[in-house]
């Protein structure tokens, strides 16, 4: 039955996208006025996790999240995170690796939506461009989204943290969000299987502006460490409430 329903879904996926890549083409739209057609995407895809695959998720500790823009630091495991994110996040701006360029639907979505690219061979100029281009959204108001990690990890307590994000921290000179969640348990990256049950995604406590470089990145390791650990260890959440 899960087979099947993978199947379906990925059928589903195929026509969905299909359907956005001709829309786009059609309508025209100039970088920046394609978030509603982007929503809609976004939103069909989270359905058909739910309805076809059984794949719902709960979110946590929404209320630590300040009005506006907010700098996000969020564990990665998944494909999934690209699909809820950008809603449950109010399309924050996103961090996104050079290579998802080539992608016709996800390079799409990260020129239409603004993403900045992150260069993952040390290219300093790309990285000071990145960095300067969070800025100024941030400053206009939108919420920066950065995986801290630089890559998928599905290791509870082991949370890998780059020197990027504590750059960026001291750049903006904000509060820095650390968010914990548990989507590799279903759909691990690099498988196609998706298993059905409830994703479990957590806001923490916020960690305050003006610290260290070093003593920034020893408090959010040890905030995603342990958070990653509880949302391992917990029960099953398949009588929790879950969002469609």
């Amino acid at each position: 039955m899960i087979l099947l329903r993978n199947a379906a879904f990925y059928t589903y996926l195929g026509i969905v996208s299909c359907l956005l890549m001709a829309s786009s083409v059609v309508v025209r739209l100039r970088r920046g006025d394609a978030w509603p057609l982007i929503t809609w995407y976004l939103r069909a895809l989270l359905w058909g996790l739910s309805n076809i695959v059984g794949l719902k998720y709960q979110f946590k500790g929404t209320e630590k999240l300040s009005g506006g823009a907010v700098l996000i630091a969020c564990g990665q495991q998944s494909t999934w995170e690209n699909f809820a994110f950008p809603l449950l996040f109010s399309n924050p701006l996103v961090f996104v690796k050079t290579g998802l360029r080539s992608f016709p639907v996800a390079g799409w979505i990260a020129r239409q939506n603004g993403y900045v690219w992150a260069a993952r061979n040390g290219d300093l100029t790309t990285t000071k461009q990145g960095f300067e281009e969070a800025r100024r959204q941030f400053e206009a108001g939108r919420p920066v989204l950065i995986f801290p990690e630089g890559t998928r990890n599905t290791v509870p307590g082991d949370a890998r943290i780059k020197a990027g994000i504590a750059a960026l921290y001291q750049m903006l000179k904000v509060p820095c969000t650390p968010v914990v969640l548990n989507s590799g348990d279903y759909w691990p990256y690099g498988h196609h299987l998706i298993r059905p049950g409830t994703i479990t995604i957590e806001v923490l406590d916020p960690i305050p502006a003006g610290l260290s470089r070093q003593d920034f990145m020893d408090a959010l390791k040890t905030a995603l460490d342990e958070g990653s650990l509880r949302l391992s260890r917990a029960p099953s959440r398949s009588g929790a409430r879950a969002v469609q």
